[in-house]
């Protein structure tokens, strides 16, 4: 039974692909076709320590023979990435906490997902691939930038990534381990560090474009004030609409997000650092919030309740 956090977080076991609502609430999307992606074999050099992300993986006392089904993890994901991402849809789909991809089509809940699944196969064939990495980041950071796009709230994002990185951990190491003999408890563990590795990345990245486009939201906002304070009681009115919605409102989720993400076991120090610069930042965010609201109420006799 998953925990308090993890419940609410939408971070519970894997979902499996025959589990879905997909066919009950999803008739007649478009599902996106993916070609089968060739496999190749990645040399990995032995070295007496791999580090993905900043983080340890193999050490001098590690067995070397884990190391190469890394790689064959990886071709699996490729040749397997049609189901894998038909299992991170369904169970963002039946997450009834994520309502923002109730009136989103299966392509546009995927997005920058099919990406993200290529690159962690690329980083399990091969864990220090810098090129890799730099398109992870600009693929997580685009996920999070198109989420906002389409009304996500902060907590949502966290929960779906959450999903996702819980169902390949969950499913897909166990499906392939289930094969393969010689995938042992040291490549299961390896493996295991470098998917979440990944996904904590995937996590900060995202986070952390999603909150920018909130600020720039902000600053938008506090640009318009001197104009709109000096147009009708119309415009007045449709303009603080707009400024309790779209900059107060979503401050309450995003601490909350930030705080119930804390509590995530598998996460690494360093993103529990980049979390806590986050949580930082938004309330500094709110201080300025609270600063413009009152402006507003002085100059344009407006009272906004709390």
């Amino acid at each position: 039974m998953p925990s308090g956090d993890e419940a609410r977080l939408g971070c519970s076991g894997g979902v499996g692909v025959g589990t879905t609502r997909l066919g009950a609430n999803r008739t007649g999307r478009k599902r996106r076709s993916f070609s089968r992606l060739g496999r190749t074999t990645t040399d990995l050099l032995v070295a007496s320590e791999i580090r993905v992300g900043g983080y340890a993986i193999a050490r001098s006392g590690y067995k070397k023979s884990a190391l190469p089904m890394f790689a064959g993890f990886g071709d699996f994901v490729l040749s397997h990435r049609e189901e894998i991402l038909q299992s991170w849809i369904a169970a963002i789909d039946q997450q009834p906490n994520i309502s923002a991809s109730d009136n989103l089509t299966y392509t546009q809940l995927l997005d920058h997902l099919p990406e993200l699944c290529s690159e962690l196969a690329a980083l399990l064939r091969q864990p220090e691939a810098k090129e890799t990495k730099r398109e992870a980041k600009r693929d997580a950071q685009a996920h999070g930038w198109k989420r906002w796009r389409q009304g996500y709230k902060l907590d949502e994002l966290i929960r779906e990534i959450c999903l996702v990185r819980r169902d390949f951990i969950d499913t897909w190491l166990p499906r392939f381990s289930d094969t393969n003999a010689r995938f042992d408890i040291d490549a299961q563990n390896g493996a295991r560090r470098v998917a979440e590795c990944f996904f904590d990345d995937v996590v900060i990245e995202a986070t952390v474009q999603f909150v920018d486009e909130h600020d720039q939201a902000v600053r938008r906002a506090n640009a318009g004030v001197p104009e709109a304070t000096k147009r009708g009681a119309a415009t007045k009115a449709e303009f603080i609409k707009l400024v309790t919605h779209r900059v107060r409102e979503p401050l309450g989720p995003l601490l909350f997000a930030l705080e119930l993400l804390l509590h995530e076991e598998s996460l690494s120090p360093h993103a529990v650092e980049m979390i806590q610069v986050l949580q930082r930042g938004v309330k500094e965010e709110a201080r300025a919030i609270e600063e413009l609201l009152s402006f507003l109420d002085r100059v344009a006799g407006f009272h906004i309740e709390p």
